[in-house]
């Protein structure tokens, strides 16, 4: 059983890609298979992420009591070492 998780730039809604269509099987499966998330969860999130915006970020947090992180400037692929420094501080303060 997992006991804690730590999301990283998650992609938590499908439907709400920016820049991305999802057609037929793809689209069917997605509402179809909604997310049932019980698990306590830490989500780190930038405030760059070009795929998901932060609205969809929160409202996941939201309907599933996560604690969210929001890193300024961050991206949705952490890289960098400034980015990867606050991910390190990030984990190990939760």
């Amino acid at each position: 059983m997992i006991q804690k998780a730590y999301f990283v730039s998650p992609v938590v809604d499908m439907e709400k890609l920016n820049g991305v269509e999802l057609e037929g099987e793809w689209l069917h499966y997605v509402k179809n298979h909604p997310v049932e998330w019980n698990v306590p969860t830490h989500i780190l999130y930038g405030s760059n992420d070009s795929l998901i915006s932060l609205e969809t970020i929160k409202e996941f947090a939201k309907k599933h009591h996560a604690i969210l992180t929001v890193m300024d400037s961050g991206e949705h692929w952490f890289h960098t070492e400034e980015q990867m420094r606050f991910l390190d501080d990030w984990i190990r303060n939760n």
